[in-house]
């Protein structure tokens, strides 16, 4: 049996074949020999024969929350989304309390093309994990294709707040920026994204939408301040040395560092930023959401506080904050801005879930 839980090899194949074909083996053997077969075949893409074996494992075993979950994904590879969808609910059955059985049929009812069966998945399954990064960008997206640009923006902050190298995190909120006519903020976010998958044909094509060739050339030195590749963090280590007291220097090394996940050069700048800028609400935000990546709550409160008395209607400062009241166990706190996110916007999701984890509709 070791040779067919090995690689997707033909000897792993050939091995699970003569476990399954000599029967002399009990159900849990036989039910794993299926499985690890099907698992060799969905790596190689021949979903067929995957999905052939994975019936017969699930026969032997109608409970096995694995086989269904990659028969799930065979199918909807095979564009068979119907049945996909069948299996994902039996796996969310057998699963009840765990948000990815959700979150991945949310995944294919939005291939579907059933967005509003895809929201409420996404929703549900954030209720159940808040901090799931890869459902809140899929929400994004699916909220950025319905034209909801403030929901979109929301989900695609906290999703890299979690995970600052989430490209269609990044990608969505560059477009989300590009339609509000945040050009700069648009770029920056595209450079960001290229600066972790340089190949990605997606992104690329977007940003030559939003800053065609051309212009890119005329304003090379711009899309070099706000990437954050190596050797343009170089450059914009050397500028802060020939201008240290420039905040907008300070302010575009510190953006490139947050993008690259740098925590401490993004708040040593952002130190800096503020103390020549006073009234720059974004750095106090972004040196919030840092402190939020160490664990301090306390420095991210008061940063978010800052931030909010420059620009009292952004939700998605008062989100974080709440957040971060949360880490410190203060319930009346969190419960104020999650109820002041609502008056901003009306429905908004984080709000809602945030007030249900304290047993409260609004």
């Amino acid at each position: 049996m070791a040779d067919c839980t090995g690689a997707a090899t033909d000897a792993a194949v050939r091995a699970c074949t003569q476990v399954i074909d000599g029967r002399r083996v009990s159900r849990d053997i036989l039910v794993m020999a299926y499985a690890n077969r099907a698992a060799t075949h969905f790596q190689r893409n021949d979903d067929a024969r995957a999905i052939a074996d994975l019936d017969q494992a699930i026969r032997l075993d109608p409970r096995n929350f694995e086989a269904i979950a990659l028969r799930a994904q065979a199918r909807a590879r095979q564009g068979d989304f119907d049945r996909a969808i069948t299996d994902m609910t039996a796996t969310i059955a057998l699963r009840p309390d765990e948000a990815v059985g959700l979150r991945e049929r949310g995944a294919l009812q939005q291939r579907k093309g059933d967005a509003a069966a895809a929201l409420a998945d996404f929703n549900a399954a954030l209720a159940i994990n808040p901090n799931d990064a890869v459902a809140l960008q899929r929400r994004a997206a699916l909220h950025l294709a319905a034209n909801r640009l403030a929901e979109a923006r929301t989900d695609a902050d906290r999703s890299l707040v979690l995970d600052a190298r989430a490209v269609a995190a990044l990608m969505t909120r560059a477009e989300v920026r590009s339609r509000q006519g945040d050009r700069t903020g648009a770029l920056a976010d595209l450079d960001a994204g290229l600066a972790i998958e340089s190949g990605n044909a997606d992104l690329r094509r977007t940003r030559d939408q939003i800053d065609p060739p051309a212009q890119q050339a005329a304003a090379a030195g711009a899309a070099a301040a706000t990437a954050a590749t190596t050797a343009q963090r170089a450059a914009l280590d050397a500028a802060v040395t020939q201008q240290p007291n420039n905040p907008q220097v300070r302010m575009q090394r510190a953006q490139a560092a947050w993008a690259a996940s740098d925590v401490q050069t993004t708040i040593l700048d952002l130190n800096e930023v503020v103390r020549l800028e006073p009234r720059n609400g974004e750095a106090f935000r972004i040196r919030g959401l840092a402190h939020a990546r160490r664990g301090d709550a306390v420095r991210t409160i008061n940063d978010l506080t800052q931030a909010i008395s420059l620009n009292v209607r952004d939700a998605n400062t008062y989100l974080f904050r709440a957040e971060a009241h949360v880490r410190r166990n203060q319930r009346q706190q969190a419960i104020a801005d999650y109820r002041q996110v609502l008056r901003i916007e009306p429905g908004n999701q984080f709000a809602l879930n945030g007030l249900r984890r304290y047993g409260l509709n609004n």
